[in-house]
């Protein structure tokens, strides 16, 4: 997290120099007399400008296609939006006693998504990336949940669930039946 934040503020200082160097060639390319020495200038101040929309792409990509994508989910959702699909862990269970460990996690991340205020959602999701080995995703929900799980005892059972021991899946047998 912190290096994700430190590369934004590192790519937006690259960004405010590489406009400041963009605005200072484009100024000794209007000033210069020489042709050549003015197309060299404009060169360097074009460069500088793709170098900027470079490094900021992404977050260009955000602020500029927001107005569009409000327009169509305007269009196909209405003035209220999407509502939210009402809460169910039957999906999730089955696949859980099915031990269909990789569809369950997905149905939880889904769950998670529509409902984070949902402390069921936090345990039973992390407590199947556990049992599928994947501790640092575990780990990464555990961190996530702090935004949206704020009570101790929440928190507390959250923790727990990342201190127990869990039981990896067995692969089981298909055996057929004559």
């Amino acid at each position: 997290m912190k290096l994700e934040k430190f590369l934004i503020g590192f790519r937006w200082t690259l960004v405010a120099g590489l406009g400041a160097l963009c605005v200072y060639m484009f100024g000794l390319a209007v000033k210069s007399e020489d042709y050549g020495t003015r197309t060299a200038y404009g060169i360097f101040s074009v460069c500088a400008l793709i170098l900027m929309a470079v490094c900021i792409r992404k977050e260009a990509a955000e602020i500029l296609c927001w107005p569009l994508t409000a327009l169509i989910d305007r269009v196909f959702l209405g003035a209220g939006g999407m509502e939210r699909p009402p809460l169910s862990y039957r999906l999730a269970h089955h696949y859980r006693s099915e031990w269909l460990l990789e569809e369950a996690a997905v149905e939880y991340r889904r769950l998670r998504e529509w409902h984070p205020r949902e402390l069921e959602v936090w345990l039973e999701g992390m407590a199947v990336l556990r049992m599928l080995g994947r501790e640092e995703e575990a780990s990464k929900w555990l961190r996530q949940s702090a935004r949206h799980i704020r009570d101790r005892v929440g928190r507390r059972k959250l923790e727990q669930v990342m201190t127990m021991p869990m039981d990896r899946p067995v692969r089981r047998a298909i055996c057929e039946e004559d």
